[in-house]
């Protein structure tokens, strides 16, 4: 990979591209942090070429020694054994103490004025870091965005059983990287629309035929590597053909001797680094030659991001200026889980139906701006949409695509597009739709139960006022009585009589009751807040 790292902090310097960020696992940890250092990489095969050798003796114990001559088989199997031992015991195979003297010494040769804390390299006006770990305490990966950058390194590469072993776990719980996420892509391309396109460098087998493994110690590498393999294909998918570098070796994890004499040579370096910056040049000269200073771009893998800010900047005009008038809006909420269930048996959630009931200023009508409401994983709650013509007295089929407006920081609510199949034949100028959607949220008013009220808030997010707006509760009526209150701040807020109520939204419900409010003229983006109380007795 080094080769690979080279060419793109090259490209990045000489202005061919614009590297924002860097995200490393293990052996890529090294190589990001080198780019994000701004190291001279002259200096960096210097040193490895000259300290490597003897800091890779210095590292390696007898027992992960590979024997040759008349005796080799018998020491070498004597030597596993060892090794296994060692492993058992809680002792490292290799002496992570040499590995951590032999980072210290190349950043200090190769980028000397370089912070040493991942905080500061990341607070000046440059490339971004990311180095990705392994937590065993939590059975999970880890991002380190700060401390100390050599430590970072030592986690992520922290080869279990090698350089750490189990008991080591106690003072730090940290192991590769790769076992979690070998080529860690997905934090780059979560901010793709803002910093970029998303590549990555990866190493590849060059006889990569089917292997078994034929003893206890190829066993334990083939269950790692699977997984590890697995999680780079992977990541590779998600980047896309397009926008991958790989270098080809036949050279196994603990080849350190093997690889110091690879980057030393010349005619394998050379035409890597060569590949790499072709590849670059390319990718610059295609914007260079287009001529135009911002054209839209794709590349590698389709990107949910890039297709959902897309889609919000084509139509982010008719969603300031709406091709249709915001008659009517409603806001329901079903409290099932206010009903006196005993507690081994399971409610449903709350069912919860938004109701936009719009007019068609022209026969242009393709689509109405919607939301969808987020859940804490930032992943959208299963909602479903439908629009049904009143005008015409048909249900029109709608498709709803997720849009995102690069402005919009909001963890609760994402854009959705709700588009009209056929809107040629489907909507006519001055056709009333009534677009809805339905989704569940789990004890949505148990406070009611737990303390006699809760609330309901909307804000009309549409750029054009609402006509008019309700919020209703409905609720089973052996719960009791529950009045409402609500406030905008003028004081046009009117209870909803109990007949409306019940002609409306208790027609098939005989063992509900309902209570709600309306409110006339919600202007864009006011509030409409209404609270709810149990009455006693």
């Amino acid at each position: 990979m080094l080769p690979v790292a080279h060419a793109l902090l090259q490209a990045h310097n000489d202005g061919t591209v614009r590297i924002t960020r860097v995200a490393g696992s293990s052996a890529g940890s090294i190589c990001a942090a080198l780019i994000a250092c701004n190291a001279d990489f002259a200096q960096v095969r210097k040193f490895i070429k000259e300290e490597g050798p003897a800091h890779t003796a210095g590292m390696r114990r007898w027992s992960s020694t590979v024997s040759t001559g008349p005796m080799s088989p018998l020491t070498n199997r004597l030597k596993l054994l060892t090794a296994v031992w060692k492993a058992y015991r809680g002792k490292r195979l290799l002496r992570t103490e040499v590995l951590g003297k032999f980072l210290n010494d190349l950043f200090a040769k190769a980028a000397p004025k370089a912070p040493r804390q991942i905080e500061d390299i990341n607070s000046l006006d440059g490339i971004q870091l990311i180095i990705t770990g392994s937590d065993l305490s939590q059975s999970r990966g880890v991002t380190f965005n700060s401390g100390n950058l050599i430590e970072r390194i030592l986690h992520s590469s922290a080869i279990p059983f090698a350089f750490r072993s189990y008991a080591d776990v106690i003072t730090s719980p940290y192991v590769d990287g790769g076992l979690c996420e070998n080529l860690p892509v997905e934090l780059l391309l979560a901010k793709e629309d803002f910093d970029g396109q998303v590549f990555c460098v990866s190493i590849g087998d060059e006889s990569p035929a089917p292997y078994v493994p034929s003893g206890f110690k190829e066993y334990c590498l083939q269950l790692v590597s699977a997984s590890m393999n697995h999680n780079v294909d992977r990541a590779k998918r998600l980047v896309g053909l397009s926008n991958q570098f790989e270098e080809i070796t036949s050279l196994n994890t603990f080849d350190f001797e093997a690889a110091i004499a690879k980057l030393n040579d010349d005619a394998w370096y050379t035409p890597s680094y060569n590949r790499a910056m072709s590849k670059l040049y390319k990718i610059a000269q295609l914007y260079e030659m287009v001529g135009v200073p911002a054209p839209s771009k794709l590349s590698g893998r389709l990107s949910t991001a890039k297709i959902m800010h897309s889609l919000y900047k084509v139509f982010e005009t008719s969603l300031r200026l709406p091709e249709w008038e915001y008659i009517k809006g409603d806001f329901v909420v079903r409290a099932e889980c206010l009903h006196p269930l005993p507690p081994n048996l399971l409610r449903g959630g709350d069912y919860v139906v938004r109701t936009a009931t719009i007019q068609a200023k022209g026969d242009n009508l393709v689509c109405f701006n919607s939301s969808a409401h987020l859940n804490g994983e930032t992943s959208i709650v299963p909602t479903a949409w439908t629009c049904f013509n009143q005008t015409q007295n048909r249900e029109i089929a709608v498709q709803a695509i997720p849009v995102k407006n690069p402005t919009d920081t909001s963890a609760k609510s994402i854009g959705v597009l709700v588009f009209f199949e056929n809107p040629i034949t489907s909507v006519a100028k001055g056709d009333i739709l009534i677009v809805k959607s339905h989704f569940l949220l789990d004890d949505a008013m148990i406070d009611l139960s737990r303390k006699g009220k809760d609330h309901i808030s909307i804000e009309n997010s549409h750029s054009i006022t609402a006509g008019s707006v309700d919020i209703v509760l409905i609720y089973p009526t052996a719960f009791g009585t529950i009045t409402a209150a609500g406030k905008i701040g003028d004081g046009s807020e009117v209870l909803l009589s109990s007949e409306s109520l019940r002609a409306k939204h208790l027609d098939n419900l005989p063992n509900y009751s309902a209570a709600g409010m309306n409110v006339q003229n919600l202007a864009p983006n006011a509030l409409f807040h209404v609270n709810f109380f149990r009455n006693p007795g």
